[in-house]
C-alpha cells in the first residue's frame, strides 16, 4: 500500500469513527423510554392493508423524527420504495403522502403512485389505522388511476417478536 493510499485509508477511518461516535445512543437512553415512543407516530410499522389490490398485502412502513416516511410492500407490483412525509395534524392523528415509481416486468419505467394516507394512532401507541386515496399517473404524468386503500398497523420495535408485527 502506498503513502498516499494509506493516507486517504486513514482520513477516512477518522471520519468514519467520528461520526459514529457524534451518532447518540438511544438503546441504553433511559430519557428515550417506551412512552415516549409509543405516544406518536414515529418508529416503524407492519400493516396489513387491504384494496386496491385483490388480495391484502403487507406494507413495511418507518416515519422518522422531523416528517421523513418510507414505505415498502409485499405486493406484486414492480416498484421503488416508496419516499414521503407525514405530519401530525391532532391528538394521535396524522397524515402522509408518499410517492413511489412504477414499472413494467422489464423494469421499463411506466408511471407514479401517490398515497395520501389519515392515520389514527390507537390510545397505547402500538396500532393503527388508515384510510388512503391513491392516484397513479403513467410516464407523461396523466392520472389514469384513483382508489381507495384501508390497513391496520403494529408498531415493531427491536424488541417486538415478528409473529406479533405481521398479527400472528
Amino acid at each position: 500500500m502506498d503513502t498516499r493510499t494509506l493516507h486517504r485509508f486513514c482520513m477516512i477511518g477518522s471520519a468514519l469513527c467520528g461520526m459514529a461516535l457524534s451518532i447518540p445512543s438511544f438503546a441504553n437512553d433511559s430519557s428515550n423510554n417506551s412512552s415516549r415512543s409509543n405516544s406518536e407516530l414515529e418508529g416503524t410499522w407492519v400493516a396489513k392493508v387491504t384494496g386496491p389490490a385483490p388480495t391484502p398485502f403487507l406494507s413495511l412502513q418507518s416515519y422518522a423524527a422531523g416528517g421523513l416516511h418510507i414505505e415498502e410492500n409485499s405486493s406484486a407490483t414492480v416498484r421503488t420504495v416508496a419516499q414521503g412525509e407525514w405530519t401530525k395534524v391532532g391528538p394521535r392523528e396524522y397524515v402522509s403522502t408518499r410517492s413511489n415509481f412504477n414499472f413494467d416486468a422489464s423494469r421499463t419505467f411506466t408511471g407514479i403512485t401517490k398515497v395520501t394516507s389519515h392515520i389514527i394512532l390507537n390510545r397505547e401507541g402500538d396500532e393503527f389505522d388508515t384510510t388512503a386515496i391513491f392516484e397513479t399517473y403513467d410516464a407523461a404524468g396523466h392520472l389514469v388511476r384513483t382508489g381507495n386503500a384501508a390497513s391496520h398497523a403494529r408498531r415493531c420495535t427491536f424488541s417486538t417478536p415478528v409473529p406479533h408485527c405481521l398479527g400472528l
